[in-house]
């Protein structure tokens, strides 16, 4: 069986490689048993999955506005960094200019982050909007 490859609901990283239940298990627990049905889970990466926890959010909306929060918290010191334009990168040379081009991509990354965050805080979806347009 192949399996498909969706991106993170929240934050909207490419590969999800976990599913997060959007009550967490461990108030959603009749049988004691995990469930994984689509009307309990939406993909997840490991990142959006351990920021969420086991809290408890009324709507995938609360769910990312939270993750949100967590990481402009996270990411403070990458975030704070400042924007170098390439006429200044193309001043400086080796390891520096290595760090500096490194750490703006991944201030970039993050930002995506927060920013597909903050589309899926403001659109609401449910859990079988999310499933459709997959």
């Amino acid at each position: 069986m192949v399996r498909r490859i969706y991106p993170c609901t929240y934050c909207g990283s490419v590969y999800a490689n976990t599913l997060d239940h959007v009550i967490p298990h461990s108030y959603d627990h009749v049988h004691n048993k995990r469930t994984y049905s689509k009307d309990k889970v939406v993909p997840c990466c490991s990142e959006c999955n351990t920021m969420l926890g086991n809290k408890l959010f009324d709507t995938i909306s609360e769910k990312a506005a939270y993750l949100i929060l967590k990481y402009n918290k996270k990411y403070k010191k990458l975030l704070s960094l400042p924007d170098w334009d390439e006429e200044e990168l193309e001043e400086m040379e080796g390891r520096l200019k290595e760090k500096i081009v490194f750490n703006n991509r991944r201030k970039n990354n993050i930002k995506l982050k927060i920013d597909n965050c903050g589309l899926v805080r403001d659109v609401n979806p449910s859990i079988n909007d999310i499933w459709e347009h997959l």
